[in-house]
């Protein structure tokens, strides 16, 4: 008995589409969301801004969205043939194995992605608590605006690895329905 044979009437080609549509879709929102985030703010005269660039871990949060982007956009055609007719376009084992590797390798990165931009930004906003505490400013002016347009820089950057969050949860489902099909034709 072959894959095709097995799917018939399987809700599997259109959980495979749903998890590359939520995936493309939440990658999209994530990056849309950086890279608009940043702050401004002024302070005795003098205008600071700052946005996702002036961090590293942003940036790769943003290359992780790109290649994950890239590849999800890629298997896109695959999946939507595979639920109009059922089978998949080539059922050839080397096929079946760049899906299982490539999903297993996006997962993972933009697994990687999540933890950079949660673990920086925690530290961030741990450091912008921490500095409310101590007058390292030569400055006579109120720092509350200072401090609510960082909050906010650093909150929006939460959001956005949210996105990244549910990208990742459905590239994984992407990556075990694509183990499904390879242990299937192995």
């Amino acid at each position: 008995m072959n894959i095709e044979d097995e799917t018939k009437g399987s809700k599997v080609p259109l959980a495979t589409l749903v998890a590359r549509a939520v995936t493309i879709a939440s990658l999209a929102v994530s990056v849309a969301l950086m890279k608009m985030n940043s702050a401004a703010c002024t302070i005795n005269s003098k205008k600071f801004i700052i946005s996702y660039s002036e961090f590293n871990a942003y940036k790769f949060m943003l290359f992780t969205n790109f290649v994950g982007f890239a590849y999800t956009l890629l298997q896109i055609p695959f999946a939507v043939y595979y639920l109009t007719t059922g089978k998949r376009l080539s059922n050839h084992y080397r096929l079946l194995q760049f899906d299982f590797y490539g999903d297993k390798v996006i997962s993972f990165l933009l697994a990687v992605g999540v933890g950079a931009v949660f673990g920086a930004t925690s530290d961030l906003k741990k450091a912008l608590n921490n500095s409310r505490n101590f007058e390292f400013f030569d400055i006579n002016s109120d720092l509350s605006d200072y401090y609510s347009k960082f909050d906010d820089l650093y909150n929006m950057a939460y959001i956005s690895a949210g996105f990244l969050l549910i990208g990742f949860l459905s590239s994984a489902l992407s990556s075990i329905i694509s183990s499904h099909a390879l242990t299937k034709k192995a």
